[in-house]
C-alpha cells in the first residue's frame, strides 16, 4: 500500500516536471522559429517581444 501510494506520487511528480518544463521553455521555442523564419528569408527581422538579453 505504502509503495503504490509513494509510486503514485512519484509518477504525479514527474508529470508535474513535464508540464512544467514544457511551460518554461515554450517563449524560447517560439524564439527559435522566427529565428529560423530570418535565417530562411521568410522575414527580414526578428518578430516579437523578447527580453533584451536574447539580442545579444
Amino acid at each position: 500500500m505504502l509503495l503504490t501510494a509513494l509510486g503514485a506520487l512519484a509518477a504525479g511528480l514527474a508529470l508535474a516536471v513535464a508540464v512544467q518544463l514544457q511551460l518554461a521553455l515554450r517563449p524560447l521555442d517560439r524564439l527559435r522559429q522566427r529565428l529560423s523564419a530570418v535565417r530562411t528569408g521568410q522575414s527580414t527581422q526578428l518578430q516579437g517581444d523578447f527580453p533584451t538579453s536574447y539580442s545579444r
